[in-house]
């Protein structure tokens, strides 16, 4: 049957029948519409198919239940009126170049309804002329919707529609002169191909969501999307070197796909846990070697879900806190909002951030703070690639940085966070100094099964060589009856010996040695064992801590410090009691000892009757700290200080940086601070807090020259064992003769 054409408006009358035809029948009293007239396709127009020989312009083009096909070859057709101008067929079907172009040029609104139609039969919408209103029905579909006409339109009027949804299957060109009110999501579901997007410096806020699996959605021009979301399910974003500004970003399924990030910046304002979303990467790449940038003054979240951002910068660009989830490879990652003020970057604990450079770094009174989630759990900073790398101004905590220095002093540090940068605790792997040319060189000895070290051709005699001896091993409890106990005695801590200006030469080797702890104190009233002497080159050399001791009487003696220039703490005594039913607790470690001075001693412990009422003493701080607290009714002391950290406190708590451990409270007591007597990174320990309780066991010293502390015993005949003493230390810091290089694999990173 004949496709029949009703003609709305105008005077009604074709002028033709050869150019708008069907094929089914031919196209007997049919005429080519006018600019006046309207053109309804609808359900009694069969299923024929429509071929346009020319390129009309008509007012309005209906299509509502047409089931035929239109045909526009390389024709297009023109609509100029305003009102609802066109209503698409979800089951027709279109085929050629399918051009529909808005030529009216006044000033009433327009409304397009093109409905859901699938890929291969959507419509190109290109805008001419005009100040009016345009209005897409929500949920619908086109192909090219273009606002620019090659450059050529003068459209300036609004694209409106409030929240009105659309997909796009090919390429979205906006103008500079219009404005844009829709907020409503638009979809992105081409499946081949390349579509563009050119937004023409408008500023958008809307979700972008781009769905076409095998589909690639290309940039043309800068895209500002406020703070709406983009979201990549499928195919291909490639943002072509153009900057994104977007509220968040989301990929997070198992679809293959990938973001083209190109040279640019994607700027995401948004807050909370989401504003980066790739938490689930299967199917997942990441190119370009852009950055993306997190800005916003509330925390954030990037959730990288382990993926590889090898060639991309990770920035920190607002007040708000970035936390960094997942372990995950960055090319960079770097702080730019340090300029304004202070600002934290939090790593999750237990992850490993990848990277070939870290230039993130604060400025004076602007500190930025590098740590993990979770306090005392380090996340770790890997650095790759052999770069020379060096920040300042930061304050660090549980953070490691890996590489680290050989255990056999072979290979140096390679990562410096600045003088100016500050170690909240549990820092491993870097040296609180500047980098940079002419940096200080420093490496540690801290195996102790090494027996010799050469010495680098950079050598220079002017230099620095740090000793610490092992901490003695506090002893175990002791109980020969139920009135005769003692509490184990706290090991002492190791002793400290400066050598200056040690003269030798590149290719030397000199022979070392490293103490080893001494051993834990034996329950039933073992005595902890002697740390083991550091020694250099045979001449100079510091001591052990000698271990805590207990005997039948009962008694119970602190081990002494180990020697050197300064000496370590003594080792605090277990309480002891001849009176049935009582509990005896244990006395802390002596710290060890550094360059600020002596270790402080290791408090005593306390007994009681009662579990609860038991107090182990507090481990003193390491060198220039003070003595640990002495155990007392009900709770503990507080653990020694030194000059730059705090001991322990009686709730058991860990002492920080250099100081020593906090003792128990009817528990078990704390581990000592971390030293930082050199160089701010490293250096003797604290010792650890006594224990308290029933038949609990002292605890080691885990920190460089630190004293165990000594166990407990029960009510009864029980006892416990000691805590073992922390090994020595050897450290060599010199900088490096100019011009000279070294036999080892230096090189300086920031990990």
């Amino acid at each position: 049957m004949a496709a029949r054409y009703w003609v709305t408006g105008g005077n009604g009358n074709w002028s033709s029948t050869t150019n708008w035809s069907s094929t089914s029948g031919g196209a007997s009293g049919a005429s080519v519409p006018g600019s006046a007239d309207s053109v309804n396709l609808n359900a009694s127009s069969g299923a024929g198919t429509v071929t346009l020989d020319i390129s009309p312009t008509v007012q309005t083009l209906i299509m509502t239940g047409f089931t035929g096909t239109l045909a526009f070859g390389t024709n297009s057709i023109s609509l100029n009126s305003a009102g609802t101008i066109f209503a698409g067929a979800v089951n027709a079907t279109i085929t050629g170049t399918p051009n529909i172009y808005l030529t009216y040029s006044g000033a009433s609104a327009i409304t397009l309804a093109p409905s859901a139609v699938s890929e291969t039969n959507s419509i190109n919408f290109i805008l001419t002329a005009g100040t009016y209103s345009l209005t897409i029905i929500s949920a619908t579909a086109v192909r090219n919707l273009d606002f620019s006409n090659g450059g050529t339109s003068t459209y300036t009027g609004t694209w409106a529609g409030s929240t009105n949804s659309l997909l796009c299957y090919g390429n979205l060109t906006l103008n500079s002169s219009m404005t844009v009110t829709n907020t409503g999501t638009i979809q992105f579901p081409g499946t081949s191909g390349t579509q563009t997007i050119t937004t023409a410096g408008q500023a958008l806020n809307r979700p972008f969501n781009l769905n076409g699996a095998g589909g690639t959605r290309q940039l043309l021009d800068a895209l500002n999307n406020g703070s709406g979301t983009i979201t990549l399910n499928n195919g291909v974003f490639d943002a072509n070197g153009y900057n994104v500004t977007a509220g968040s970003f989301a990929s997070s399924n198992s679809n293959t796909r990938t973001l083209a990030l190109g040279s640019g910046t994607m700027t995401l304002s948004g807050s909370g846990a989401t504003v980066w979303n790739t938490a689930t990467t299967t199917g997942l790449t990441v190119t370009g070697t852009g950055t993306i940038s997190m800005t916003s003054a509330s925390a954030k979240t990037f959730a990288g879900g382990g993926a590889s951002y090898t060639n991309i910068t990770l920035d920190q660009g607002g007040a708000g806190a970035l936390t960094v989830s997942s372990s995950n490879t960055f090319k960079n990652i770097t702080s730019t909002y340090t300029a304004t003020a202070a600002t934290t970057i939090t790593l999750t604990s237990s992850t490993t951030q990848t990277v070939s450079q870290f230039t993130g770094a604060g400025a004076s009174a602007k500190l930025l703070t590098l740590n993990s989630t979770t306090a005392g759990t380090q996340a770790t900073i890997a650095v790759s690639g052999g770069n020379t790398i060096s920040t300042n101004y930061l304050n660090v905590r549980d953070i490691a940085f890996t590489p680290g220095p050989t255990a056999d002093g072979s290979t140096p540090y390679v990562h410096y966070v600045g003088a100016n940068s500050t170690n909240s605790g549990n820092v491993t792997g870097a040296l609180f100094r500047a980098g940079g040319a002419g940096a200080l060189k420093v490496y540690l000895i801290s195996n102790t099964a090494t027996t010799s070290w050469t010495v680098p051709n950079d050598w220079n005699n002017t230099n620095n060589i740090h000793l610490f001896g092992g901490g003695g091993g506090g002893g175990g409890s002791r109980a020969t009856s139920t009135t005769n106990k003692a509490g184990g005695a706290g090991g002492g801590g190791g002793g400290y010996t400066s050598i200056t200006d040690y003269s030798t030469s590149g290719g030397a080797s000199i022979t070392v040695a490293v103490g080893t702890g001494g051993t834990a104190g034996a329950s039933a009233g073992g005595a902890g064992g002697t740390g083991g002497t550091t020694s250099w080159a045979g001449t100079s050399s510091a001591t052990g801590g000698t271990g805590g001791s207990t005997t039948a009487t009962p008694t119970s003696v602190g081990g002494t410090g180990g020697t050197g220039t300064f000496s370590g703490g003594t080792g605090g005594n277990g309480s002891i009691t001849t009176t049935t039913g009582v509990i005896v607790s244990g006395g802390g470690g002596g710290g060890a000892a550094g360059p600020n001075g002596t270790g402080g001693n290791g408090g005593n412990g306390f007994s009681n009757a009662t579990a609860g009422s038991t107090a182990g003493g507090d481990g003193g701080g390491n060198g220039g700290g003070t003595a640990g607290g002495n155990g007392s009714l009900g709770t503990g002391g507080t653990g020694g200080n030194n000059s730059l950290g705090t001991g322990g406190g009686a709730s058991n708590t860990v002492g920080t940086i250099g100081g020593g451990g906090g003792g128990g409270s009817g528990v078990i007591g704390k581990t000592g601070g971390t030293g930082i007597d050199i160089l701010n990174t490293i250096g003797g320990g604290g010792g650890s807090g006594g224990s308290a309780g029933s038949a609990i066991a002292g605890l080691a010293g885990v920190n460089y020259g630190a004293g165990g502390s000594g166990g407990t015993t029960t009510t009864g005949t029980g006892t416990a064992t000691g805590g073992a003493g922390a090994q020595g230390l050897i450290v060599i810091a010199y900088t490096p003769s100019a011009g000279v290089a070294s036999n080892t694999n230096f090189f300086m990173m920031f990990n």
